[in-house]
């Protein structure tokens, strides 16, 4: 297997406390490769440069990769196929930069707005009224997308952009930033969470939002995940967790080497994906994941 040192990590899928999904990429190989953890780390590779991973905890379930220029690879029991999410790859909005489920079915946006749902392994556009003309000379696009149900999805992104859909209709919020948005979380307590860069992080819901006001770091955050009743976002550096409303960094104990970026989490564990390290948090306490 190639070095440890090979590898960069990237995006992180728990699908449940003893198996968890994980990016990373080479020189070596063009593509992304896939690792899996049970316990010890195996592996398949997936023939596109991959912006998003997630789980599907269905009937059956799938592990659904993102390929940036508009294809999703799927694993499950059954075997692995690549699906077309649009005809001409790359799409002519640009690239794709995430894949979220969101009620029954499963959702990605990029770059134009551009807004796919995947029903019955077939993906369709969802975009009317969000997508932007192909011709268009500009930055707009979709970073992030997320929902409490397919009757309420969020999605924002470049410019401080954030956009809603409810009942198949989407609108435009007013934002409280012009910054770039990375993260749209939608979280169990009943509010959205959407953080970015300059340490920027916003909560609210359709068209009232306000900023989390902190004065800990102006990295940018770059993802969230829900766990144990509160929010943790990351940076490249650190974590921290919001906690009565309030932002804290988190002490890990970790080794002061440890890198962050990425969150994902189920019930039962959180877990960090940094370009060199990952980490899993039980609740009580945080351990330092072998690399593959």
């Amino acid at each position: 297997m190639t070095q440890t040192l090979d590898w960069t990590l990237s995006r992180v899928a728990v699908f449940d406390k003893n198996r968890v999904y994980v990016l990373a990429y080479s020189k070596r190989e063009p593509g992304t490769r896939v690792f899996r953890w049970t316990g010890t780390w195996d592996n398949y590779y997936v023939q596109a440069i991959c912006a998003g991973i997630c789980a599907v905890r269905g009937a059956p379930p799938e592990i659904l990769t993102l390929g940036a220029n508009g294809s999703v690879h799927r694993a499950a029991p059954d075997g692995q196929a690549y699906e077309d999410i649009v005809e001409e790859k790359p799409s002519k909005h640009g690239l794709l930069r995430d894949i979220r489920p969101i009620g029954a079915n499963v959702y990605a946006t990029g770059f134009g707005r551009q807004v796919y749902v995947r029903k019955d392994r077939t993906w369709q556009r969802c975009d009317q009224g969000v997508v932007e003309d192909s011709t268009a000379d500009s930055l707009n696009g979709f970073e992030s997308i997320d929902g409490f149900g397919e009757d309420e999805i969020y999605a924002a992104g470049n410019r401080g952009e954030i956009w809603y859909r409810r009942q198949g209709a989407w609108q435009r919020s007013e934002s409280p930033t012009n910054i770039i948005l990375e993260n749209v979380l939608c979280a169990p307590d009943g509010v959205v969470y959407i953080s970015g860069q300059l340490g920027i992080v916003i909560r609210g819901r359709l068209d009232r939002w306000e900023l989390i006001e902190h004065e800990l770091t102006d990295d940018t955050f770059w993802d969230m995940a829900w766990f144990n009743d509160r929010l943790w976002l990351a940076t490249t550096k650190a974590l921290y967790t919001l906690k009565d409303g309030k932002l804290e960094k988190v002490e890990t104990g970790l080794p002061g080497d440890q890198s962050f970026r990425y969150l994902d989490a189920n019930e039962q564990c959180l877990w960090s994906s940094g370009e060199r390290h990952l980490a899993a948090y039980d609740g009580v306490n945080w351990t330092r994941i072998p690399s593959p």
